[in-house]
């Protein structure tokens, strides 16, 4: 009996460590504050707003073609949670490391516009 507790207190330690020593990724390393007009647009316009996406065609919902548009997804926690948390979004998975880090920063900002 009491190797059994012993074996079930290990498992449970380990199970309590492990939950731990989990991370989220670090916080984006921001040089700079990024705006939608100087940074994040391209970035948008590159990945998202293309043929059948987020273009205000028939395609993905929302049209982020610009910063008026995306207000919705960025006020709702929508865009943190596809774009930074899971990484889901764009669809394709082309963003370079450099251009996640300035969504990232931008999140972390409060969306800055200028």
């Amino acid at each position: 009996m009491l190797k059994k507790n012993k074996i079930g207190s290990i498992a449970f330690l380990a199970i309590i460590l492990g939950l731990v020593s989990c991370q989220k990724d670090s916080p984006a390393d921001c040089d700079t504050i990024p705006t939608y007009n100087s940074n994040v647009k391209e970035i948008i316009d590159a990945n998202c707003t293309l043929s059948g996406c987020h273009d205000g065609g028939n395609g993905a919902p929302g049209n982020f073609k610009n910063f008026q548009g995306l207000n919705q997804v960025t006020t709702s926690g929508a865009f943190t949670r596809r774009v930074i948390d899971i990484k889901d979004m764009p669809a394709s998975g082309s963003l370079t490391d450099a251009e996640y880090n300035t969504l990232k920063c931008w999140a972390a900002e409060g969306f800055p516009l200028q």
